[in-house]
């Protein structure tokens, strides 16, 4: 099976890389491959599995529209790999400029669509 994956950018290229997976009831997953393109940015992965160069593992808030469209599928739907941090950092609501509150508003409203837990 062909795949797409994203590159460690401390260790970079791998001829072999892994995808560690969990499922609900706690079995684990781990897929080796060896990746046919490899990049530093979700979006090129993302990009790659569109143009149908190989399966990749794509965070959820970036294929959302692609899932509902139709345009990609979910290999293995029970299987989800380990959550990933995310933060978001700005100053007070006291000297918020209009358009961090904005942008604020828009990342919660994308990861409710997206059905991401926050």
């Amino acid at each position: 099976m062909p795949t797409v994956s994203m590159v460690d950018p401390v260790s970079g290229w791998l001829e072999t890389d892994r995808w560690d997976l969990d499922r609900a009831d706690g079995a684990r997953l781990v897929v080796h491959h060896e990746p046919r393109i490899a990049s530093l940015g979700a979006d090129a992965v993302l990009e790659a599995v569109r143009a149908g160069v190989g399966v990749g593992l794509v965070q959820d808030l970036l294929c959302a529209a692609d899932l509902r469209s139709g345009s990609l599928v979910r290999l293995w739907p029970e299987w989800y790999s380990a959550e990933a941090p995310l933060s978001l950092e700005f100053t007070s609501a006291r000297g918020r400029l209009p358009a961090v509150r904005a942008l604020i508003d828009y990342l919660w409203e994308s990861f409710a669509e997206a059905r991401i837990r926050v």
